[in-house]
């Protein structure tokens, strides 16, 4: 059961302010953003006669939490020099909200056999970081990829929040490591 608490964080207006339909479509489209629920309805009730003042009903629908990945594919690697040809697999899962806190967590993994190429990521989500409005996602990933006749391995990872202001307007702020190695320097 979601927390009630952290999904009224995505509701678009405070209490007392006037009532705008702009509110209500930007509220339903906070709330589908966080991937949490499978149908949401929001509807602003009549106002009241003495007051003007009308309270605005969400009705929420969770989705499944756990979601899969799988499959396999052919890929082209015109840049290495053996295995150009060559078929992959894929799986992967995410598990939303964590806990009922609208945290979210995936790992996929992509590997082709014959050439021996692929990438594992790890992600995880924290929407309210600290309990602020600045989300938190932490990656983690490794990667083995061909560039030219040099097959090249990835392991790093980063660490990004961004912060939506307005509609128009984002702000980020990313700390990335990556440390990147030749496999088969031959040359």
């Amino acid at each position: 059961m979601t927390n009630w608490r952290r999904s009224l964080r995505q509701n678009a207006w405070k209490d007392g302010e006037p009532f705008a339909e702009e509110k209500i479509a930007d509220t339903q489209q906070n709330l589908a953003r966080t991937g949490v629920f499978r149908s949401i309805e929001v509807q602003p009730q009549p106002a009241e006669a003495e007051t003007q003042e009308r309270n605005v009903e969400i009705e929420l629908a969770e989705a499944r939490r756990i979601s899969l990945l799988y499959g396999f594919g052919y890929q082209y690697a015109p840049g290495a020099a053996e295995n150009r040809n060559d078929i992959f697999g894929v799986v992967g899962g995410t598990y939303r909200n964590l806990f009922g806190t609208l945290r979210s967590a995936s790992l996929e993994v992509q590997y082709a056999p014959l050439s021996q190429r692929g990438h594992v990521f790890a992600s995880f989500l924290e929407p309210y970081l600290f309990d602020t409005e600045f989300p938190l996602t932490v990656v983690g990933f490794a990667s083995r990829a061909p560039i030219q006749d040099i097959d090249i391995d990835r392991v790093g990872g980063y660490v990004e929040s961004v912060r939506l202001f307005q509609k128009d307007t984002r702000v980020g702020l990313r700390y990335e490591y990556q440390q990147i190695s030749p496999r088969n320097p031959e040359d």
